[in-house]
């Protein structure tokens, strides 16, 4: 895949799980307050994985040729956890 379209595609995708963190918060707000302390540090893990995903697509928009494969290899590794860090958030939800 060349660069504009794996930016291209990691941008829809971390727009995807901004809309999720959304709905994540609004389910939150509904809950007991020991709950909600429960939730709020998945939250967090998930905005922390979510902002070093959006680090990593910054990257890579702006990585020539030569640093390409590295920026692409550490977004790969930053969607795995930012993937990883969501499935985790929603089981707790």
């Amino acid at each position: 895949m060349d660069r504009d379209a794996m930016v291209e595609q990691a941008k829809k995708q971390l727009d995807d799980w901004n809309a999720q963190i959304d709905r994540l918060q609004a389910q939150m707000a509904k809950q007991n307050e020991e709950v909600r302390a429960k939730q709020e540090e998945s939250l967090r893990e998930m905005q922390a994985n979510r902002d070093r995903a959006e680090k990593r697509i910054d990257e890579l928009n702006e990585a020539g040729k030569a640093a390409w494969d590295d920026v692409s290899a550490a977004l790969e590794r930053a969607w795995k956890d930012l993937s990883e860090s969501f499935d985790k958030a929603r089981k707790r939800f």
